[in-house]
């Protein structure tokens, strides 16, 4: 027989004191640099390009956090364990690029910093040596990522946002050119972060 509890509908459950539904649309990716690092004299104004790297990102995925399994058997029964967890992963960004193709500069440069392909004075003007990256490569070459939500009404951040570090970009998306499209052109560019962690207005959980 069903219970009073069971019976509840949306008009006479808890549900209707609940906040709004978190929307996925209503989102900010914020781009931190360390000063005065090779990274950061590449680009100059290392604030007006987390600017721009924020205004046109368009899409990403929340970090994951994944526990693989240790598994033993015995008499035809199985039994699993948690084994090694993995807080490192990748993750991919999609933006939105204009006719100043800054996106696809700013990521072949910081590509360049990480391993230059190029003769080796072809990036002499802008300061990167041939070859791969020498010296504190976390602190020097990666960033920090924040990804922090909106309220329905745009004046409010949410208090829950994901903080992914050491990012550094491993693949700068294929951009497909096509005469019989009729699209932007949006490449996801796709990180790499050693760990993340929660936050609750801007402070560490756990």
């Amino acid at each position: 027989m069903a219970t009073e509890e069971q019976n509840r509908n949306l008009w006479t459950s808890p549900i209707l004191g609940y906040p709004d539904l978190a929307k996925n649309f209503l989102f900010q990716t914020v781009f931190q640099f360390n000063s005065g690092t090779p990274l950061a004299n590449l680009f100059g104004d290392i604030d007006t390009v987390a600017e721009m790297l924020m205004l046109r990102a368009r899409s990403i995925s929340a970090p994951q956090k994944k526990t693989e399994l240790i598994t033993t058997h015995y008499m035809g029964a199985k039994r699993n364990y948690p084994g090694r967890t993995n807080v490192d992963g990748q993750v991919s960004i999609k933006f939105d690029e204009f006719q100043d193709f800054n996106i696809a500069k700013i990521f072949y440069e910081w590509q360049n910093l990480i391993y230059n392909h190029a003769w080796p004075g072809a990036q002499a003007s802008r300061g990167i040596a041939a070859g791969g990256a020498v010296g504190d490569f976390i602190a020097l070459y990666t960033a920090q990522v924040t990804i922090t939500c909106y309220d329905s009404a745009l004046r409010t951040k949410l208090p829950y946002s994901w903080r992914l570090y050491d990012c550094f970009p491993t693949d700068n998306g294929q951009i497909e050119l096509n005469s019989e499209a009729g699209d932007k052109i949006a490449p996801s560019i796709t990180f790499n972060y050693n760990t993340w962690e929660l936050y609750y207005n801007n402070t560490r959980i756990g």
